[in-house]
């Protein structure tokens, strides 16, 4: 089952690539976590790249476009 690093400009191509019938993702998205205190100059050994006052979810939006593209080449 393929999995990781799965969006909806690479799903078509890993589908028929492979013949996989089925994909792993986890469609996210970042959020604010609503942390009310936040101390900018003090890094709590996050990477730089990620903010430590952002939560990742998984995006519903997201969810429902690789649905569509994985049904369309499935059926």
């Amino acid at each position: 089952m393929p999995g990781g690093g799965i969006t909806d400009r690479n799903l078509q191509r890993i589908l028929e690539g492979s013949g996989a019938t089925e994909f792993h993702c986890s469609a996210r998205t970042a959020r604010d976590s609503g942390m009310k205190f936040r101390n900018f100059s003090v890094a709590m050994g996050a990477s730089l790249s990620n903010s430590e006052y952002s939560l990742k979810v998984t995006d519903v939006t997201k969810v429902r476009t690789l649905n569509a593209i994985a049904k369309n080449i499935l059926v």
